[in-house]
C-alpha cells in the first residue's frame, strides 16, 4: 500500500482510523478548560502526517465545530520570527471566522503581538533575537485589515498596556469564545534544535490559553536531543514531559502489515518487469526475501521510498539481477548503505575473486580458506544490526561461511561476482551502459573498437567499458562473434598494460579474458579451438597466463571451456613461460617476478625454483631480477622475504645478494630488501617457503586449500 495522505473515502488499511478519532475527541476541550498539549510521537516515516490528516478529517466533521489552526514552523526562516508569526497567523485565522467572538480574539492576539514586538518587553520572552522581528506584524497588516476592519485601530495604536495586560486580554477574549481552538504543529523534528526550543517555549508560555489544545507531531528521540541543548537526552525527555501532557505513540507496523505493504508495492510495479525478474526466482527465495525486507523496512515511508528505488533500477537491470536479490540489495542501499560499501571494499574476501594483490597472497599460501573466513567474520562483526547481518548472509553465502551456488550466475544472484559488479556499476558508476547498448557494441566491431579507444564516449577507460559489457553479455544475442572477438583481440594487444596500476591490472585482464572466452564460446567448435590457441599463443605472456587460468575456472567461478581444452591451454602457456625463463627473456619484462609466480602456479614449487636458479646463474642476471622487485618496496603488494622465496634456498640467495649489492647502482634498495628478509617475519615466511619447496607442494593446491 502506498502511504498516501488520508482523505475522505480512502480505505484505512493500517486500521488507524479509530486511533485518529480518539485523538480528535481528546483535542476538543470543554468551555473554560485549561489548555493542554498532545504529543504524537513516532520515528521519521512512521505515519504521523497520515494520522494528522485523518485527525483533521475527524475534526472537520465534529459537531463542536472547533477552529483548527495548522502552524508550519519549518516554513519560517528563523526561530526569532516564530512567536510573532504564530500570533499573527492565528489572528488572521480567527479573523476569517464568521463568529463575531472570533474576531474579538483575533484583535486581542494582534494587540498581544504588538506589545511583544517592542524591545522593552522582549526580556520577558526567552527567544534569542526576537527584538529583530518587530516588522513581522507590519508585514501582515494588509492581510489582516482585509480579514477584519477592526484590526486597523489596534495596529495603529502604540502599546499602552503591559505584557500581562495584553495576555489577559487574550485570555478574556477566549473565555467568551464559544468554540474550542486546536493548534496542529506537524514535522516539529524537521526544525533545527534552536527552532525546536523556540516552538516548545511558544507552546509552554506565550500560547498557553484556555480551551486551546495543541497537537504536536515529532520524533521523541530528535526532540529530546534538541531540548537537552548539549546535556543528556534524558534531561531533554524529562523537560518534554513538562510540556506535553499526553504522549501518544504511533503504532509500529506489525510484520504482516509490512508484508502487505511490500506485496502491494511489488504489484504496482510494471507486470512485465516483474515477470521478467520472477522467472529468475523460486517461490522459496521470494518468501525468504520478504522475511528479510519486513525486518529492514519498518515504516510506511520506508516502503514508499523503496518502491521508487525499484522503479529506478528495474528498467535497466530487468532480467539481469534476480528480483529477490535486487529487492533486498535496494533495501540495504536505502537504509544501511555502509553494509554494501563494506562488500565493495572487501570484494576479494566475500566473492573469492582475486586482484593482483590477493593473487600474490594466494601464490604464497598466505590466504587460505580458514584465514579468509576469519577476515570475513571480522568484517561481519562490525555489522551491529541483526537484520542487516541476516540480509548480507542471505545475499552473499560466504558471509555465513557457506559456498556460493554453482548456478549463481545463471540464476542472476548477487552472490556471483559478475552479477554483483553489474549491479554496483549501475548504482555507483557514471556513464553506465545498459544491456541494449552493450549488445549493440558487441555486434558492431567498428563501434566496439571506437568505444574502447574512447572515441565515442567520455569518462571511464576502455577497461571500465570491458568490465561493464562483460556483465551484460548474452551469447545468444551475438550476431557476429568472430568479428567481435577479433576486435577484442586487436584492442587488448594494442594496450600498454604496464602503465596501469598493478592492483587494478589483474582484475581488468580477467574481465577482458572472461569476455573473450564467452564470445569465443559462441563460435563453431573448430573455430573455438583455433581462436583459443591464437589468443594464448599471441597475447603478452602474463596476459596469456590469465587467459588460460580463466579458461579453467577458479574455485568460485564456472569453467569457460571443457577440461581437456583447458588443460591444453594451460600446457601451451606453461611451455611459453618455461621458455621465457630458460632463455632469460622474462628479465626484459616490466615485472619478471610475475612470470616466476605464474610458472610456480602452473607447475610446482621445486620445478619453478630449480629453473630460476639455472636461469639466474650469472650474477648480472641475478641482480637484474632482484633489482626489478626492489621497486616494489613501497608498494602495498610488498611482502618481506620476497623475492628470495623464488629460489631453491632462500637464505643462500640472501647471502649471494649481500656479497653482490655493492656492485649495483640500486645498493640502497637491495640493502632494504635484505633487512626486510632478515626480520623475524621475513625469516618465518622464508622458512615456510623452504618447507613447501622441500615437500614439493604445488601452488595451485596451496591457494585453494
Amino acid at each position: 500500500m502506498q502511504f498516501e495522505p488520508a482523505t475522505a473515502g480512502v480505505p484505512d488499511k493500517l486500521h488507524r482510523a479509530s486511533l485518529a478519532r480518539r485523538i480528535a475527541e481528546q483535542l476538543i476541550l470543554p468551555p473554560l478548560a485549561e489548555g493542554y498539549v498532545v504529543g504524537l510521537e513516532g520515528e521519521w516515516g512512521s505515519g504521523k502526517s497520515w494520522l494528522i490528516d485523518q485527525i483533521l478529517i475527524e475534526l472537520s466533521e465534529n459537531s463542536e465545530r472547533p477552529v483548527v489552526f495548522q502552524f508550519n514552523p519549518w516554513q519560517i526562516d528563523t526561530e526569532s520570527d516564530l512567536i510573532l508569526t504564530f500570533l499573527v497567523q492565528l489572528a488572521v485565522k480567527l479573523g476569517g471566522n464568521k463568529v463575531e467572538q472570533a474576531k474579538t480574539v483575533g484583535r486581542s492576539l494582534l494587540a498581544y503581538a504588538r506589545v511583544l514586538r517592542h524591545a522593552k518587553y522582549l526580556k520577558y520572552v526567552p527567544v534569542p533575537g526576537l527584538q529583530q522581528v518587530g516588522q513581522v506584524v507590519d508585514d501582515y497588516e494588509d492581510g489582516i485589515a482585509k480579514a477584519f476592519d477592526a484590526a486597523d485601530s489596534v495596529l495603529q495604536r502604540q502599546p499602552t498596556m503591559s505584557l500581562q495586560d495584553a495576555r489577559t486580554g487574550v485570555v478574556s477574549a477566549l473565555a467568551g469564545f464559544s468554540l474550542p481552538l486546536i493548534v496542529v504543529i506537524d514535522d516539529l523534528d524537521r526544525l533545527r534544535p534552536a527552532e525546536i526550543r523556540a516552538v516548545v517555549q511558544l507552546v509552554k508560555s506565550v500560547g498557553a490559553f484556555r480551551r486551546t489544545a495543541y497537537l504536536m507531531a515529532y520524533s521523541h528521540t530528535e526532540i529530546s536531543r534538541a531540548l537537552a541543548d548539549g546535556h543528556s537526552a534524558e534531561r531533554g525527555a524529562q523537560y518534554l514531559k513538562k510540556i506535553v501532557q499526553l504522549q501518544i505513540q504511533v503504532p509500529m507496523l506489525r510484520p504482516y502489515q509490512r508484508r502487505e505493504l511490500l506485496r502491494e508495492a511489488i504489484d504496482r510495479l510494471s507486470p512485465a518487469t516483474g515477470q521478467a525478474h520472477a522467472r529468475k526466482d523460486t517461490d522459496e527465495r521470494q518468501e525468504a526475501a520478504m522475511d528479510i525486507l519486513q525486518a529492514l523496512l519498518l515504516h510506511p515511508r520506508d516502503v514508499f521510498r523503496w518502491e521508487h528505488r525499484l522503479r529506478w533500477v528495474l528498467p535497466v537491470l530487468n532480467g539481469s539481477v534476480a528480483l529477490a536479490d535486487l529487492m533486498v540489495a535496494e533495501a540495504l542501499q536505502q537504509e544501511h548503505p555502509e553494509s554494501l560499501r563494506m562488500l565493495d571494499e572487501h570484494f576479494q574476501l566475500f566473492f573469492g575473486v582475486t586482484n593482483e594483490l590477493s593473487m600474490f597472497a594466494a601464490f604464497h599460501g598466505r590466504l587460505r580458506e580458514e584465514a579468509r573466513q576469519d577476515q570475513i567474520e571480522k568484517c561481519m562483526g562490525l555489522v551491529a544490526v541483526p537484520p542487516v547481518r541476516k540480509a548480507l548472509e542471505w545475499l552473499i553465502p560466504s558471509a555465513r561461511n557457506s559456498k556460493t551456488s554453482a548456478n549463481a550466475r545463471s540464476q542472476c544472484l548477487l552472490a556471483d561476482h559478475m552479477v554483483w559488479t553489474r549491479y554496483r556499476q549501475f548504482v555507483r558508476i557514471d556513464g553506465f551502459i545498459d544491456s541494449e547498448t552493450a549488445h549493440t557494441l558487441l555486434n558492431n566491431a567498428g563501434d566496439l573498437l571506437r568505444a574502447l579507444n574512447g572515441e565515442s564516449r567520455s569518462g571511464s577507460t576502455g577497461a571500465d567499458l570491458i568490465i561493464a559489457i562483460s556483465t551484460w553479455l548474452d551469447p545468444h544475442r551475438l550476431t557476429d562473434p568472430a568479428s567481435c572477438q577479433a576486435a577484442l583481440f586487436q584492442w587488448v594487444t594494442s594496450q600498454d598494460w604496464d602503465s596501469v596500476s598493478g592492483r587494478l591490472k589483474h582484475f581488468e585482464k580477467e574481465a577482458c579474458c572472461e569476455l573473450a572466452h564467452r564470445v569465443i564460446k559462441s563460435l563453431p567448435s573448430e573455430a573455438q579451438v583455433q581462436q583459443l590457441h591464437h589468443w594464448v599463443d599471441n597475447l603478452e605472456l602474463e596476459f596469456a597466463c590469465v587467459f588460460a587460468r580463466v579458461a579453467k575456472g577458479r574455485a568460485m567461478d564456472e569453467a569457460m571451456v571443457e577440461p581437456p581444452v583447458a588443460a591444453d591451454l594451460l600446457d601451451r602457456v606453461c611451455r611459453r613461460v618455461h621458455l621465457a625463463i630458460e632463455t632469460r627473456s622474462f628479465l626484459t619484462m616490466a615485472k619478471p617476478i610475475s612470470v616466476v609466480y605464474w610458472h610456480r602456479k602452473l607447475t610446482s614449487f621445486p620445478e619453478a625454483c630449480r629453473l630460476l636458479d639455472v636461469a639466474l646463474s650469472l650474477d648480472e642476471d641475478f641482480l637484474l631480477f632482484i633489482s626489478s622487485y626492489a621497486k616494489e618496496l613501497d608498494s602495498p603488494t610488498f611482502q618481506v622475504g620476497t623475492p628470495f622465496e623464488c629460489f631453491q634456498d632462500p637464505f643462500a640467495a640472501i647471502s649471494r645478494l649481500t656479497q653482490l649489492r655493492d656492485t649495483s647502482p640500486d645498493c640502497d634498495s637491495l640493502s632494504r630488501l635484505i633487512d626486510a628478509a632478515e626480520t623475524a617475519e621475513g625469516k618465518s615466511f622464508l622458512d615456510q617457503s623452504l618447507r613447501r619447496n622441500e615437500e614439493g607442494v604445488n601452488s595451485e593446491e596451496t591457494s585453494h586449500q
